[in-house]
């Protein structure tokens, strides 16, 4: 059994790299977007009048944003593009490895209609999320620029804001953007080999140990509890689309089930079965059986 430090390093997407990669990319442009309002603060004269100050502040600040997100966004290696793609490509090479049929390179895969026609959905919501916090980051330091009575408080002031409105929320969407693209690759993929059922593995999988017990309450009951009429916590794939992230930094993944899997603290098949993990699948219904094609197209 893992220690906890262990457990910790460990999350059932394995796209940590990715979300801290995208993560430090926003990170460094809003360091640059605060660097810039600070330098310009320095230069206001704040016995000027307040309307004709918010006038001009809220001029820079709109052009600074629009500058500062299109440029981070349209990064080839780190944009909103780049993420979404690569996040996909690690779902698809995932769920290659889960299925008995072979299929297509990712590189190969991303350029079928489906998946590229998922890849640009994911990219429109990503970018539309972070138009969203650009907004809203807008509007919080104008109202908080006008608050200010000397540049110190100003810079202060829409310090937190950036940190709470601006860092906070793309840290967010960064981590969350990639799971779903991970996921959405795993049950695109399912689908083109028609896998019918699918289950949740959820990060009390990798943090269940002596010191250590973290689990959301909603994905320890998606994975456990949740009866959709298949019996607790199996999906089908209809079902399982836009799930997960069941919350903010969410790192639970789909996995496929075989064909007739009743999950073990439901109701029980008749006959032998041999235990696959926490899942309990009819003999007569393994994969490894040859009377059976397993995960393949039926």
């Amino acid at each position: 059994m893992p220690t906890a430090v262990e457990a910790r390093s460990v999350d059932p997407t394995r796209t940590s790299v990715l979300r801290r990669r995208y993560s430090q990319h926003y990170r460094r442009m809003w360091q640059r977007i605060n660097t810039a309002i600070n330098e310009y603060i320095d230069t206001v004269d704040f016995n000027a009048p307040l309307a004709i100050r918010a006038i001009e502040f809220n001029r820079f600040v709109d052009g600074l944003l629009q500058r500062e997100f299109g440029r981070a966004e349209s990064d080839q290696a780190r944009g909103v593009r780049a993420m979404a793609t690569m996040a996909y490509m690690r779902g698809v090479a995932q769920a290659n490895t889960e299925v008995d049929e072979p299929l297509p390179p990712p590189q190969q895969a991303i350029q079928q209609a489906d998946h590229n026609d998922a890849i640009a959905a994911l990219i429109l919501l990503l970018s539309t999320g972070l138009m969203s916090v650009r907004l809203n980051v807008a509007s919080q330091a104008l109202e908080r620029y006008q608050r200010a009575n000397s540049a110190a408080e100003a810079k202060a002031l829409i310090r937190e804001r950036i940190q709470k409105a601006g860092r906070t929320p793309t840290d967010g969407i960064a981590a969350d953007g990639v799971v779903r693209a991970y996921n959405d690759a795993l049950l695109n993929t399912y689908d083109s080999v028609g896998v019918e059922f699918v289950g949740v593995i959820d990060e009390k999988a990798f943090f269940q140990t002596a010191e250590d017990d973290r689990v959301c309450v909603r994905c320890y009951e998606a994975s456990q509890r949740t009866d959709n009429g298949f019996g607790p916590g199996i999906y089908t794939i209809a079902q399982a689309r836009g799930l997960i992230p069941m919350h903010n930094r969410c790192r639970c993944r789909w996995r496929p089930l075989p064909p007739g899997t009743q999950r073990s603290q439901g109701q029980q098949s008749a006959g032998r079965t041999r235990r696959y993990g926490e899942w309990r699948v009819p003999v007569e219904l393994q994969p490894q059986n040859r009377n059976v094609q397993g995960l393949r197209r039926r």
